[in-house]
């Protein structure tokens, strides 16, 4: 496969040249920490599924640089060695917040996600419930009554039906 591209996103509203170059080092940075990692279940580069997750914020008009960044990054610090020191304190808070720390549960991590990281958290979640293999099954039946959690915490946060919370709502389902 040939290095994605940025222009892969797709903004419905276009950055400025700030917010433009902020884009451009976390997509380099988030290409550069899962280089060589593939999906469990597809073996595809591992970068596609961080590129997928910004598309479906950017699909649901969630298209806040700093969110975007951190949809790119949200993996990085869970899953590579790398920091994201070099970026934005609030591109650091959003990863962050959807990292789950050494010790804390699943139910726990998700507990404490609100506004933009309960956004990061659900297209996250979108995508991996996206697939149609074995895993992808077992994996939104394991996850199911948390997912409901999140739903039920973007209802309370005051989120609006969006297409993002009615497509994760069905596959949710689908699920059980």
């Amino acid at each position: 496969m040939s290095k994605p591209h940025l222009a892969e996103l797709e903004f419905s509203s276009d950055p400025d040249e700030e917010g433009t170059v902020l884009l451009l080092n976390a997509f380099d940075k988030a290409v550069l920490a899962h280089s060589g990692q593939t999906r469990k279940e597809s073996g595809e580069p591992y970068i596609i599924h961080p590129i997928r997750v910004a598309k479906i914020l950017a699909t649901g008009g969630f298209c806040d640089v700093y969110l975007q960044c951190a949809a790119l990054l949200h993996d990085v610090l869970e899953d590579t060695k790398e920091s994201i020191d070099e970026f934005p304190q609030t591109v650091r808070e959003l990863v962050s917040l959807v990292t789950r720390k050494k010790g804390e549960s699943k139910d726990e991590a998700i507990e404490k996600l609100a506004g933009r990281a309960l956004l990061l958290k659900m297209a996250d979640r979108l995508d991996n419930f996206s697939g149609d293999g074995e895993f992808t099954r077992k994996y939104r039946k394991r996850e199911h009554s948390r997912t409901i959690r999140l739903l039920e915490l973007a209802e309370a946060g005051g989120f609006k039906m969006t297409d993002l919370f009615l497509m994760l709502t069905r596959k949710t389902y689908e699920s059980s």
